[in-house]
């Protein structure tokens, strides 16, 4: 096993490292450094071990694990693809512990299951931090966030576990982005108080009702946005009265404008 010191120097001077590249078949040897690795599979796929923990990633995955005990990649095929975000948990908002200490509950790993947006959105965040020189140390933090609110939300989120209301409220916001019921609203129409409504969301979605409900609403935006739709439509298709409003929102969930994002992708 050996410690992988020219990453822990790119580490120590910047606090993350982001990359893409082909990976040339099995690392001979364990290696280890600081914070926390997280993997997003192009092609090929990889068995992954991390100290006794042990996962098998396939395209469209990610993997993430504890980045300072011995880990080893082998993959089924000669080379694959993925991104790699190496991060040390000071340089990320909060949510970087609960993500650090999911990891280490899990022995070392944890594949979370990802939506294909989700995915998307990890992936358009690492493209951004792949560039550190037009990085700021602010918009690092929300970049990181962004990606682990995607992984620690995902394993927050399968319908197929949750109780029948909570499922028949998801199907309900899920299929009326461009509207939210008040609270009141929600609890009469699924004859379950207020109280039980934030209860049941907190205990099997990780939020509340309308955090859920903007987060859905949100999601349908990024898509939005990679069509020909102009800014303000794409809000109204939302939900949202006023322009200043869904940039507000969008900022607040995404961590950047709805014109930053869309102009992220160069073929728009």
């Amino acid at each position: 096993m050996r410690h992988c010191a020219k990453t822990q120097r790119q580490l120590d001077q910047r606090g993350y490292i982001v990359n893409t590249q082909p990976s040339p078949g099995n690392y001979p040897y364990g290696h280890r450094h600081g914070g926390i690795e997280i993997l997003l599979v192009h092609s090929g796929s990889v068995e992954i071990y991390s100290g006794d923990w042990q996962g098998h990633v396939a395209p469209g995955q990610a993997a993430v694990i504890a980045a300072e005990l011995p880990h080893i990649t082998r993959p089924d095929q000669r080379e694959w693809v993925r991104t790699a975000v190496h991060f040390m948990p000071h340089v990320a908002y909060d949510l970087a512990s609960s993500v650090e200490r999911k990891v280490q509950e899990s022995g070392g790993g944890w594949i979370p299951n990802l939506s294909s947006e989700s995915v998307e959105r990890i992936l358009w965040s690492a493209r951004t931090l792949s560039r550190p020189e037009s990085v700021s140390t602010e918009t690092a933090k929300a970049l990181l966030t962004v990606i682990l609110s995607e992984i620690y939300g995902a394993d927050h989120d399968h319908p197929a576990q949750h109780p029948p209301v909570v499922r028949e409220i998801i199907d309900y916001m899920k299929s009326r982005p461009d509207q939210t019921d008040s609270i009141d609203q929600l609890s009469r129409r699924f004859y379950v108080s207020k109280r039980q409504l934030h209860r049941l969301f907190q205990e099997h979605v990780g939020c509340g009702p309308h955090q859920y409900w903007l987060k859905l609403r949100i999601d349908t935006a990024c898509k939005l946005l990679q069509e020909s739709l102009a800014i303000k439509e794409v809000g109204y298709a939302v939900g949202f009265s006023s322009l200043r409003g869904f940039e507000r929102a969008f900022q607040r969930v995404v961590g950047f404008s709805p014109r930053e994002y869309r102009e992220s992708f160069p073929n728009l």
